[in-house]
This record gives structure tokens, sequence and C-alpha cells, in this order.
């Protein structure tokens, strides 16, 4: 009997510690029948690794301990009841326990300037490749990464959920056109902030949204719950929309905000502006209409609120519109311009009704008829030799007696016109060059001569700078 032989019969029946010094054992099975657990020890004093041969001859390495304790593997490995890895495969984890279970637990206790899974050297990968894939067993479930959770569960919060440095951050794309959504923040527990951005330096940009001609780039939205989902809307950039059912007095809804503000030392070329809007029409052979800015105000019929579609402030220094082209404030659809009629654009009215305090016209004014802002009914002039105050009104009702008289007209203001219309029963007299009345009031009549309003006339005044007179339009 072989000494080879004897050893494995000593392993096989009896509680023994098998040593070999320079010997080989050639056997089918190695067992421990005790209580205790197999040894395998390497104790060369050179620290020799344990390696397990394989295939034909044991020609193939597939696992080598080093004197160190450090494991190398051929692969492919399985880890699980019944798993099996494919020959692609260098790990398979399977067999999960469907209860809390877990396929791979990385610890970085006490690890601060650790990493607990690092893959690296990512070079190009096609559609279903990349460092790390996450797929499902069918469209559309289960969650890919789930990145801490809420106060009191078993996932406390991170202090940073996804660092990325370089490259494209995220890149999303939906099973189907119109699918999915990219990035969802919050939930029940919302953040304060959904997301803040920071791009600093030149031509930097913090978001850029592309959608195609039937999609919406931004949907900015701040709504009560008893108003539906904004959008999506077609062809539109960016749209900010504002809805709220408070109760309070002073609440104010903003659907979108610019703010313009430029500081710092000098700068009198500079350009501040709070909203831009360009209107870029390039169709050829277009008839449409190009708007940069359009505003539009909508307020229940009964409601009582003033609307306005338009609003523009600026300081005394300043002007509210400068407009670098024709301005139209709107008319009868006959006499609109090409393109602007109400089958063009719904949003016309039939007409507009302009307010003014001071209109400085420095080209050609011209109208198809002329509506003065009259005093109220009740207010009548009883004139005698008399300077008629207008005060903000253009048109003034007067009357008198016999031989009533009127010797002038104020306030004095370059440009303005008024009208004297006579209410009573009697003829009133207008005086050319007054010597009582003071300089700037007096009337300048034709042919210096004095004139008369009949009863139910009415005539016209307008004051030339010039001469600082009133002079009467015939």
């Amino acid at each position: 009997m072989t000494v080879a032989l004897l050893i494995l019969i000593a392993v096989a029946l009896i509680p023994c510690s098998v040593r070999l010094s320079a010997q080989g054992l050639s056997t089918n099975r190695v067992e421990s029948t005790t209580n205790a657990p197999l040894v395998i020890a390497q104790r060369a004093p050179a620290g020799m690794p344990i390696r397990v041969l394989a295939g034909a001859g044991g020609s193939i390495r597939t696992l080598e301990i080093d004197g160190m304790g450090g494991t190398w593997m051929r692969g492919p490995l399985s880890i699980g009841h019944y798993t099996g890895a494919a020959p692609s495969e260098l790990v398979r984890v399977a067999s999960i326990p469907t209860t809390n279970g877990k396929g791979l637990v990385i610890s970085l206790s006490g690890a601060s300037t650790s990493s607990g899974l690092l893959i690296s050297d990512i070079g190009l990968t096609g559609t279903e490749n990349a460092g790390l894939v996450l797929s499902s067993v069918a469209n559309g479930t289960g969650t890919g990464i789930r990145l801490g959770g809420g106060q009191g569960s078993m996932r406390p919060t991170l202090s940073t959920g996804i660092d990325i440095t370089g490259g494209v951050g995220i890149r999303y794309n939906a099973l189907i056109s119109g699918s999915g959504t990219a990035i969802e923040i919050g939930g029940t527990q919302p953040p304060r902030r959904g997301m803040e951005i920071v791009a600093a330096g030149n031509e930097h940009v913090g978001i850029i949204a592309h959608a195609n001609t039937e999609g919406t780039g931004i949907i900015g939205s701040s709504r009560s719950l008893a108003y539906p989902t904004v959008g999506p809307y077609l062809r539109v950039g960016v749209v900010g929309h504002s809805a709220s059912n408070s109760t309070a007095a002073t609440d104010t809804c903003t659907g979108l905000l610019g703010i313009g503000i430029r500081g710092g030392g000098a700068g009198s070329t500079t350009i501040t502006m709070g909203v831009h809007g360009t209107a870029d029409l390039r169709a050829g052979g277009s008839t449409g209409i190009g708007i940069g800015v359009l505003g539009r105000a909508i307020a229940s019929e009964h409601s009582g609120t003033l609307t306005i579609g338009g609003l523009f402030r600026t300081t005394d220094r300043g002007l509210a519109i400068v407009a670098d082209g024709d301005v139209y404030l709107g008319s009868a659809d006959d006499v609109r311009p090409p393109g602007l009629n109400r089958t063009a654009l719904a949003l016309l009215s039939t007409h507009t009704t302009t307010h003014t305090f001071d209109l400085n016209v420095s080209g050609e004014l011209s109208h198809r008829t002329a509506r003065l802002l009259p005093a109220p009914d009740e207010d009548v002039i009883e004139v005698a030799g008399t300077v008629v105050q207008c005060t903000e009104y253009a048109a003034r009702r007067i009357q008198g007696g016999l031989g009533a008289r009127v010797t002038g007209l104020s306030p004095v203001n370059a440009g303005r016109i008024v009208l004297l219309c006579n209410v009573g029963q009697n003829e009133i007299t207008l005086v050319h060059e007054e010597l009582a009345v003071p300089n700037g009031q007096r009337l300048w009549l034709p042919d210096a001569l004095n004139a008369d309003i009949r009863p139910g006339a009415c005539s016209w005044f307008w004051y030339d700078s010039s001469t600082q007179r009133w002079r009467r339009i015939q």
C-alpha cells in the first residue's frame, strides 16, 4: 500500500490532520467526518499560494489564494442556489430572498474618502451597454435607482444624491414618443427647491430646454390644486402659469416675471431690459402677423375689476413706450391695416379708447372724428367779462346774460385746443386782445375784431406758444 493511499484512508475514516511535505496527493474526494471545519492550510515559510486547478490534466488555473489572503478567480462566478452564470458573464447573483433580500451589500462605515463601487475605464458603449445598466422584467416597471429616503425611514437622507463631473450628466429617452417622465422631484414630502442650478462664467447657461414644434420648452407653474395641470402648449418656448384661489385681499399672481438689473460703475451705453420679445416672420409669401409681445387681460363680466392688457411704468425722466415703427391702437374693421381684421386675429376688439394727459405729435396727425372730454352737464360757466377756466377739460359749456363777454382762456398750455359751446339763450362776445387780461391768456381773433358765439353754437381755440395767444379756429 502506497503512502498516498494510507493518507487518504486516514483523512476519510478518522479525525486527523494531514500535512504533506514535498509530496503529491491524488484522489477524487477529501472530506472531514468530525464536527469541525475542514482546514486547508499552506504552511510553507515562503508564503506560497493555494492553487486550485481544473481542465484536462489540471491545465486551467481556476482559483488562487496568495500568501496574504488575496484571491484570484477565473470565473464565471455564480452566487445563489441553482444560479448559472453565462459564459459572457463574470459574476451572476440570483436566488435573493423575496423579503428584505440583498444581492450585494457594501459597507462604507468609517471610510469617509473611499468609494463603495468604482466602475473605471469606461469607453464607447452601444445602445444596450454602459458602465452601469439597470433593466426591468417589463417596460415601465420597477425603480432603477433610489437614493435616500424620508426622515425616520429605513433609508436616511443623503447630503448629495448624485455628483457628476464632465460629459453628459443625465440622458433620458422614453420608451415611446410622448411617454415617461425624465426627472420627477418631490412627492409626499416635496423639497424646498425642486432644482437649483448655478452656471458661473461668461456665456454659461443654467438650463437649455429643446422641444420640437409639437411641444413646449419650459412650463413654469405655480397653481392651486383647484386648477388643472398646465399644457403642453404647441410651439411655445416658455409658459409661465400662476393660479390661486386665495382669499387674501392683497394677493398677487404673476404668470411670468422678467427683471433686468445692471449695477456697478460707469456704463452709460448699457441696456437693461426686463422682457425682450422678438417675432421673426420669415415664411416666404406669408400674410401672417409677427407679434413681439402680446398682453391679454381677462376678467369676469360682472366682477367690476379693471383689466389692463399691458402696463408700462418708468420714472419721470423715462418713456413708458418707445415704438420704432407704426403704433396701431385699434379701430373699426373697415379701416384696419391689411391682415389686422378680426377674422385674422380674434384677439382684436372692434374699437379701443386711448386716454392721454398730454399728447405731443411731431409728425402728421390725422383722424376721422374727434371726441373731446367735456365737463359734466351741470358744470356750466356763467360768463360776464370772464377768463374761462378749462382745467383738464377740452370742452366747456358757457352761458350768460345780455352783453356777456369772454376775455380769455386759462390755463396756458402750448398747442392745446379748447372748444367753447354756448348753451345759453343769449349771444356771447369774444373779446380780441383784452388789455385787462394777463398776457398769454388773451384771445387773438381774425381781423383783430371781436366776434360772437350764437346760442347753440361752438368755437374752437388753439394756443399759439410763439405769440402767446389763444387763436380762434374758424
